[in-house]
């Protein structure tokens, strides 16, 4: 079959499953990389493109074609799997041996926490400012069957803006920062 021919929501299954798909594939690679020319280089380069990535993903209007989309979340989705296994194995081999169970510990806590406070900020800012949009567009007269889609795209791309490009630009400035021991 034609890609035209596949409904819409499998085809955004299809969207959603990309990231984890991606990432599955190419942490491993990274990985074995990282073990050949350190973790710097692909930290560096997997946050740059993730930041990348989240901004052209803050872009995204309502008439954006779906390849699009596609693309945006590819480029988000290997600049993580090009971070993950890196900074994981940097972090490992930062500790000592008798505390790695811990340093371990300590990563999947941050990582889920990271992951359930940014889900918790982007999810109450996109609920805050497609609210605020949606007054916005009423009070200009904008046709009410529209201002429901104009006022969530307006707050997706604030909250995409405003929470992942700031934390993966931290994350970017960090690893910059980071030296290897010597």
């Amino acid at each position: 079959d034609d890609w035209t021919d596949i409904p819409v929501l499998k085809k955004a299954g299809l969207a959603c499953a990309l990231s984890p798909g991606l990432r599955t594939g190419i942490s491993p690679l990274a990985g074995w990389l990282s073990d050949r020319v350190g973790f710097r280089p692909l930290t560096i380069s997997g946050m740059a493109l993730t930041s990348g990535g989240f901004f052209l993903l803050s872009r995204l209007t309502a008439t954006s074609p779906l390849e699009v989309v596609i693309a945006y979340l590819f480029i988000a989705s290997v600049g993580l799997a090009l971070f993950e296994a890196p900074n994981m194995s940097a972090i490992m081999g930062s500790a000592p041996r008798e505390r790695q169970g811990t340093a371990s510990a300590m990563v999947a806590i941050s990582r889920q926490g990271g992951m359930t406070l940014g889900l918790a900020a982007s999810g109450s800012l996109l609920g805050a400012r497609q609210r605020t949009h949606a007054s916005f567009l009423a009070a200009a007269g904008a046709d009410p069957a529209t201002i429901p889609q104009q006022a969530v795209v307006a707050g997706y791309q604030e909250s995409i803006l405003w929470v992942a490009v700031p934390v993966s630009l931290l994350a970017l400035v960090t690893a910059l920062a980071t030296r290897p021991k010597r």
